[in-house]
């Protein structure tokens, strides 16, 4: 059984496609990336898998249940945080934390506790609503946890936040998946979703348009091989690479040079060059992969 199954699900919102006819299944204990521009249907995705909007056609399971037919048992089973999550004014972090709790029907001081000190901030008396963003997305973060969910929707959940405390959330999202949870994560941040994604799907204008882990994407745009060649005396590099067969737009830096080659296997004769040599001093050689990014962009334009 998929933790989530998703099958020829649409939803339109005026003259607005949010998703087109959208399919696809999330194995259990993986972090899942929905992948995609403001826009995309990524949010509306979310929202019907977690009961808060009901699509106009298809189907969507979480944990085996139909969303529509069981939402309450589903809402039991799983947790969301959002990107720019707001606060009630005044409650403090444990009361608000108590709030949710009692929500899920699960309420445990203790429980509580443990939550807020794992996110540092069992000891902090100021009002939630009182927190910058990052405080506040650590104790959403520590809420998701509350009713120990097996499924978690993370909407753009570092959206807004300074660089190091989207590099502590996605730290504790790393820890998250360590313990078994399933995790679906959208995102806009394409070194986000390869950081953190066992695999990825791409989203574009309500449409899925590719699925894969990041290496796959990006394989599915590689017309090209970039062999990166580290050495103090690049130039010498650069003259030895344009004489091997294969190796075109070679391109020398100021401490490496980069070569396109057709095929990964003009790696050997590269390798083989560059040991015959007697005077040039190389300290590492490297293929390069195209960024997840390139590979979006591409994909796009083929769509």
């Amino acid at each position: 059984m998929y933790a989530v199954e998703v099958k020829g699900l649409c939803k339109r919102f005026g003259s607005t496609q949010a998703l087109d006819n959208v399919s696809l299944q999330i194995p259990r204990g993986k972090v899942f990336g929905l992948l995609g521009p403001n826009g995309a249907g990524k949010t509306t995705l979310i929202s019907i898998l977690s009961g808060l909007t009901t699509a106009d056609s298809g189907s969507a399971k979480v944990l085996g249940l139909d969303v529509h037919k069981h939402t309450r048992e589903v809402r039991r089973r799983i947790n969301v945080l959002r990107g720019f999550s707001g606060a009630p004014h005044g409650l403090k972090a444990i009361h608000l934390m108590e709030y949710y709790m009692r929500l899920y029907n699960c309420w445990n001081e203790k429980r509580a506790r443990e939550l807020l000190e794992s996110v540092g901030l069992l000891e902090n008396t100021s009002a939630v609503s009182e927190f910058s963003s990052g405080m506040r997305q650590r104790f959403f973060l520590a809420k998701v946890q509350c009713n120990d969910p097996e499924v978690l929707f993370m909407d753009e959940p570092t959206v807004g936040l300074d660089v190091e405390a989207a590099i502590a959330l996605r730290r504790k999202i790393r820890e998250l998946r360590q313990t078994g949870k399933t995790i679906l994560l959208s995102t806009h941040y394409m070194l986000e979703a390869e950081e953190l994604c066992d695999e990825i799907a791409l989203i574009n204008k309500g449409k899925i348009i590719a699925r894969g882990t990041p290496r796959q994407l990006k394989g599915l745009v590689k017309e090209r091989e970039v062999v990166r060649v580290f050495s103090p005396d690049a130039r010498s590099v650069a003259r030895l690479l344009q004489r091997i067969p294969s190796v075109w737009a070679v391109s020398p830096k100021r401490d490496f040079v980069e070569a396109e080659v057709r095929d990964h296997r003009v790696l050997k004769r590269i390798l083989s060059a560059l040991a015959s040599s007697k005077y040039l001093d190389v300290t590492c050689v490297e293929m390069v992969e195209p960024p997840l990014e390139e590979a979006f962009l591409r994909l796009v334009k083929k769509k």
